[in-house]
C-alpha cells in the first residue's frame, strides 16, 4: 500500500518530536525548569562527558559484612573486595567514602548529604553497593529496600551540579537463589605433548543489557538506561577471594 504525502509528512514530524524528547523536550515545547538554569558540563551533541574538571569526584562504597536480619549469614571476604575497590578508585582519582554495616537510614542520611552538595568541580559520581539481596531487593544492615532508591536521590533535578554527568552505580549482590554450574572451555593454545588447559565460565558469562525506560511527564518523553547484573557468586581458595 503507497504512503500517501500527508503520511509522509506525518511520520517526519514524529520523527523530529522523537529527536526532540531524547534531549528533554522538542524546538517548540516550554521548558518546566524553575529557578536559574544549570550550565552543561559538555556541549549537547558531544560524543564524550566531560572528564577534565578539577577532580574526578566522590566514591561511595557501602559494605556489609553482619545482619541483624535472621535468615542473612555474615558475608566473609567482602572486607577483601571492599580494600581492592577502595584501592582501584583512589588509583583512578576518586576521593573515597566507604561505610561498613550501615543501616538503611544511615545508608539514606550519606546519599542525601551527598546529593546535597556541589558537585560543579567533580567528572562524576560512583556508588557501590557490596550486600546480600534478593529479586529486586539490597539489604542493609537492619532491612531491604529497592535498588532503584539509590540512584532516586542524583536524579538531574534533585542534585544539578551532577547534571549532564556520568553517576556509575556497581552493585554487588545476588538477585535471586538460583546457581549457575557454568561451563568448561578448553584454551585456544596447546602445549605439545601436554593435555589441553581447561577453564569455568558463567553460564551467564558475557551478557551486557542496556534497558531504556520511556516515562511521559509534563508532556515531555524522558528516557532511562539501566545496567543490572544478575547474579554474584564468591569463593575462597588460599584465602584470597576470586570471581567466579
Amino acid at each position: 500500500m503507497c504512503s500517501t504525502k500527508r503520511d509522509i509528512i506525518n511520520d517526519s514530524n514524529k520523527y523530529n518530536n522523537d529527536v526532540g524528547d531524547a534531549f528533554g523536550c522538542s524546538r517548540n515545547s516550554i521548558s518546566p525548569l524553575m529557578g536559574p538554569l544549570q550550565i552543561a558540563p559538555t556541549d549537547r551533541y558531544a560524543t564524550h562527558y566531560n572528564m577534565n574538571h578539577a577532580k574526578r569526584g566522590l566514591a561511595l562504597i557501602f559494605n556489609h559484612e553482619f545482619f541483624t536480619i535472621a535468615h542473612l549469614r555474615s558475608r566473609c571476604g567482602t572486607n577483601e573486595d571492599c580494600k581492592n575497590l577502595i584501592n582501584t578508585l583512589k588509583n583512578l582519582g576518586f576521593e573515597v567514602n566507604d561505610f561498613h554495616n550501615y543501616t538503611h537510614r544511615d545508608i539514606v542520611k550519606n546519599l542525601e548529604r551527598v546529593a546535597s552538595m556541589d558537585h560543579s568541580q567533580h567528572d562524576c559520581l560512583v556508588v557501590a553497593i557490596l550486600s546480600h539481596g534478593d529479586l529486586g531487593l539490597l539489604y542493609a544492615h537492619d532491612t531491604s529496600y529497592k535498588p532503584d532508591s539509590i540512584w532516586a536521590h542524583f536524579t538531574a533535578d534533585k542534585c544539578p551540579t551532577l547534571s549532564g554527568k556520568p553517576k556509575l552505580f556497581f552493585i554487588q549482590a545476588c538477585q535471586g537463589d538460583k546457581l549457575d554450574a557454568g561451563i568448561t572451555l578448553k584454551e585456544r593454545t596447546e602445549t605439545d605433548g601436554q593435555p589441553a588447559s581447561t577453564f569455568r565460565i558463567p553460564s551467564h558469562a558475557d551478557f551486557f543489557n542496556c534497558l531504556f525506560y520511556n516515562t511521559r511527564l509534563l508532556f515531555m518523553e524522558k528516557y532511562y538506561s539501566r545496567f543490572m547484573v544478575h547474579t554474584s557468586v564468591m569463593r575462597t581458595f588460599t584465602r584470597k577471594w576470586y570471581p567466579l
